[in-house]
């Protein structure tokens, strides 16, 4: 696990940052409060739950759009604050979307998983399998976590 420091410079600060575990403790306002902070440096940063990034292209597929427009969409942000990540168990489709996502954002942008489940239970939340693996390839070789203690 890296750690983010004041003279880690702006443009290598390129992270996976969880936020895990405990109901009603500030996840989302932390992660929120982060995102501020990235806008106030000029990056371009989006706030968006899950289940809503998966609706909204469930509905763009639906209207006959090309999967890698509603990709470049979420790849094109900086930051990517997700919030309620795993909330629900994604289906197969799902999942190839999030590989694709993660994959072009790997490297070259911050992604913020606001989660109700630590990191090493998001495996056996995407079912385990060669695509869960692929996400926690990325996501795990370059996090930043922050995990709240009871």
């Amino acid at each position: 696990m890296r750690h983010l420091t004041a003279s880690t410079p702006r443009a290598t600060a390129m992270w996976v940052f969880p936020l895990c575990r405990f109901l009603h403790k500030g996840k989302s306002f932390l992660a929120c409060a982060l995102g501020k902070q990235a806008r106030r440096h000029g990056l371009r940063t989006l706030y968006i739950r899950m289940p809503d990034m998966l609706a909204y292209r469930a509905e763009k597929m639906a209207a006959d759009w090309p999967e890698k427009k509603v990709l470049n969409k979420y790849a094109a942000y900086k930051v990517l604050i997700l919030d309620e990540h795993l909330i629900d168990k994604p289906t197969t489709n799902q999942m190839h979307f999030l590989i694709e996502l993660t994959e072009r954002r790997y490297g070259s942008s911050s992604t913020i998983f606001c989660s109700q489940y630590p990191v090493d239970e998001w495996h056996r939340r995407m079912d385990g399998g060669a695509h869960a693996e692929s996400i926690m390839d990325r996501i795990v070789t370059t996090r930043l976590g922050y995990r709240w203690e009871t």
